[in-house]
């Protein structure tokens, strides 16, 4: 539903090994250059062209560092994810559930490593000698793992989509900082969400930033905040060292679940994981 939006682009919005996601497709890309050409945003007619041509320009990125946060009142911690991807599948993502539970994904074409804290380890019944080892898998008939598909987030090409229920749309400029904010409101499943979502004003079109928040019924409200930078810049992955280095498809029977995305932090409820 919409106010779990956040959860929803932290799921992959790709088509796994083939990486074409939305935010990065096989079309030619424009060379550092607004699809509206260099008029500022504050020559745009409305808010809804505005956030047009910011999804434009997200469509045309071939990299990316996204910065997602997503709590909830009353939960023990919040959610994070810091994400540098590109249109090749190359990733670097630390993902946070809590001060201590830690999951890093890499990927660099069709090969992937992750790892994930001691304590998530335990939960998972794997045995001590795999704390701090990286789990590999490869495209080539192997199983990759669900947290791969981080890699494959697409939070800035959703978020740029005004909803068709939309109200109370409006667009203010930030003196100063060279930036316009848009907000709107909107009703989903009973479930009422404000968003914000910041655009540079420079003829870049670049969404910067977004969050949006919504009350859940006898739960609380829910906090999605992001943020994007580093636009097309190298992402450089450097593998794990071969030593640290274990094969996922040898160990993937033994281990338990993976932990999903949102488990303590959003209730099952109100996203698409079974509860």
């Amino acid at each position: 539903m919409a106010v779990v939006v956040a959860v929803g682009t932290l799921t992959a919005c790709g088509s796994g090994h083939g990486h074409q996601s939305v935010l990065f497709p096989a079309s030619e890309r424009p060379e550092s250059r607004s699809p509206a050409g260099d008029v500022p945003l504050t020559g745009a007619a409305d808010a809804e062209e505005v956030l047009a041509r910011a999804n434009r320009v997200a469509e045309a990125l071939t990299s990316v560092h996204q910065e997602v946060e997503v709590s909830l009142d009353g939960a023990p911690a919040s959610m994070t994810v810091d994400l540098r991807n590109d249109q090749d599948g190359s990733c670097d993502v630390h993902f946070r559930r809590g001060p201590t539970q830690v999951i890093e994904v890499l990927r660099e074409r069709d090969e992937s490593w992750f790892r994930v804290d001691a304590g998530t380890l335990d939960e998972m019944g794997a045995p001590p000698s795999l704390v701090g080892k990286w789990f590999h898998s490869s495209g080539e008939g192997g199983q990759e793992p669900p947290l791969v598909e981080l890699c494959d987030t697409d939070a800035a090409g959703s978020v740029t989509v005004l909803p068709e229920n939309a109200t109370a749309l409006t667009m203010t400029p930030l003196d100063g900082v060279g930036h316009v904010e848009i907000s709107w409101r909107h009703i989903e499943e009973g479930v009422e969400t404000l968003s914000v979502a910041r655009i540079t004003t420079d003829g870049s079109d670049r969404l910067v930033g977004y969050e949006t928040s919504g009350e859940l019924p006898s739960v609380g409200t829910i906090r999605y905040l992001g943020s994007w930078s580093e636009f097309d810049e190298p992402v450089e992955v450097t593998p794990p060292d071969p030593g640290s280095v274990v094969e996922f498809d040898d160990l993937a029977e033994e281990l338990g679940d993976l932990p999903s995305f949102g488990e303590g932090i959003i209730p099952a409820a109100y996203t698409d994981e079974p509860g």
